[in-house]
């Protein structure tokens, strides 16, 4: 199962030029990179809100932000069949 830098990668590879603001996905990225060992089957809620509790210095409505471009991410990369289950 690939990790969520590999997901993001594919995401990047896949979807950078279609993206009008992608230098916001790519910011999105950096604030979440703490999940980027973690494989994409033991991402789970709890391990996300354990990362975002630990960023300083982003608003809530930021860090929602951040976190819907990783599901889309993620998203990409079920439908491109990289990985075959999508994470809750």
């Amino acid at each position: 199962m690939p990790t969520v830098r590999e997901v993001w990668e594919i995401y990047r590879k896949e979807c950078s030029e279609d993206i009008l603001f992608w230098t916001r996905q790519e910011l999105a990225h950096r604030h979440l990179s703490k999940l980027d060992p973690v494989s994409v089957e033991d991402l789970s809620p709890s391990v996300v809100r354990g990362v975002t509790r630990k960023i300083q210095g982003l608003s809530d409505s930021t860090i929602r932000r951040d976190i819907q471009a990783l599901i889309a991410a993620i998203n990409v990369a079920w439908k491109m069949g990289k990985i075959k289950v999508k994470p809750h």
